[in-house]
């Protein structure tokens, strides 16, 4: 069946850290097929099934970024357009919180998106967050909260970042943060035994763990460079294929990639895989969009790694 976009703009994304979470915050899930598995349909099972790359795949983080496709300037319909707290949301009624944000933070963009599946229904939340401040801003995973108009809790979801990979003194695994200027996303998912009642969504807050301005954080010295990928949207799936230069012998390589729609809002991920790389070499990806709900305009893509032992 088809994803149906809300008309609130939050996405709630839930995905797996190698474990599960409490009941409150649901099922963990993992993001999806992997790049040459057959769409869900033909398997039997949902997105956030047992054949994605989950949290044990999960890199230890996830590099530079690359675009593909360009935003119509004209950025898509009303509902979907700037609001006056200037979130481009498909909840235009929803208010947005951002819990103990420091200074340049910003939220650009949510969408919620809800399908059903058989007696169970889908949910996701993705959301294009920017750092407008001077220094990097650091936090890997963070929880999304929907509340009524009475403080209720509706939902609770664990929520992943996608942004640049860096290393900080002290550290001794690289860390996702986001420099002056950046682009990151913040995705999630669950499955829900009943719908989510999207009539008394009131509230959508955001919460960082352990999100802290790091003045000394620099890009990883291991980080690829990703050349811009080709996108092929009216593929079945679309698609998006790229390639990457490591600077140093990386492994444990993914890709993590995001489809936005004509209206400038993000609306579904393509998890990936790349083979380890030698210093100075050159390696490849196909991220396939098995969910897309609509027509894929443009990508953002995030590649994960490790520097080799």
């Amino acid at each position: 069946m088809g994803r149906v976009l809300l008309g609130a703009g939050f996405g709630i994304l839930l995905t797996a850290f190698g474990g599960c979470a409490s009941r409150a915050d649901g099922p963990l899930l993992e993001d999806g097929p992997p790049a040459d598995d057959p769409a869900p349909a033909a398997r039997g099972t949902t997105p956030g099934g047992a054949a994605g790359g989950g949290a044990g795949a999960e890199p230890r983080g996830e590099g530079g970024a690359a675009d593909a496709g360009a935003l119509p300037t004209d950025a898509g319909a009303v509902e979907a357009g700037p609001r006056q707290d200037g979130v481009r949301s498909n909840t235009p009624s929803v208010t947005f919180a951002v819990a103990d944000a420091p200074g340049g933070l910003r939220l650009v963009s949510s969408t919620l998106l809800l399908r059903p599946d058989g007696a169970t229904f889908y949910v996701q939340w993705l959301a294009e967050v920017k750092n407008e401040g001077t220094q990097a801003l650091c936090a890997s995973f963070g929880r999304l909260t929907a509340l009524d108009a009475a403080g209720a809790e509706l939902q609770r979801l664990v929520l992943l970042a996608s942004t640049a990979l860096y290393e900080v003194p002290g550290a001794a695994l690289p860390r996702r943060c986001l420099g002056p200027g950046q682009t990151g996303v913040l995705y999630g998912n669950a499955r829900r035994d009943t719908t989510l009642p999207l009539e008394r969504l009131a509230t959508l807050q955001v919460a960082l763990e352990e999100l802290e301005v790091v003045a000394t954080a620099k890009p990883h010295p291991a980080s690829p460079t990703l050349a811009p990928p080709t996108l092929a949207p009216d593929a079945t799936p679309p698609t998006a294929t790229g390639s990457l230069t490591a600077p140093v012998a990386i492994v444990n390589g993914s890709i993590a990639a995001y489809a936005y729609d004509a209206s400038g809002l993000l609306m579904a991920r393509a998890r990936t895989g790349f083979a380890n790389v030698a210093a100075g070499g050159t390696s490849t990806y196909t991220a396939r969009f098995f969910d897309a709900p609509t027509r894929v305009e443009k990508v953002i893509v995030f590649a994960g790694f490790a520097p080799a032992p």
